[in-house]
């Protein structure tokens, strides 16, 4: 059995990771893990994993072909479906999932309070 969901969003396929929540966390902080050129969800996945198990964090990994508009509606219904602390969401990324970072970061910076 795999450990995350796929979630399917706006036409496009989206892992997602519920880690084990720490006690002190009351909603979970969210980390949106964009995968660079020709990496897959998957392989996002494993690089990210231990993170959001160590921080008690939901994970997902939209695909590399995601676009802002996408990302952000795909954060806002996860947010939806989830107990996720909305202040506490992070944005990371590798080369070109990285510039999209940056990109939505500074677009949107009441969406993401760290981008990585």
């Amino acid at each position: 059995m795999k450990p995350y969901n796929l979630v399917h969003f706006g036409g496009s396929e989206s892992l997602v990771y519920v880690s084990k929540p720490h006690r002190y966390y009351k909603r979970f902080p969210l980390l949106i893990a964009l995968p660079g050129k020709g990496q897959s969800i998957q392989q996002t996945f494993s690089t990210w994993r231990g993170i959001a198990d160590e921080r008690g964090m939901i994970l997902i990994c939209p695909q590399a072909d995601s676009d802002i508009s996408h990302i952000v509606g795909l954060r806002n219904h996860i947010a939806r479906r989830y107990r996720v602390h909305t202040n506490q969401s992070v944005l990371a990324g590798f080369s070109t999932g990285a510039k999209l970072a940056l990109q939505m970061g500074i677009k949107y910076p009441e969406y993401f309070r760290h981008v990585i």
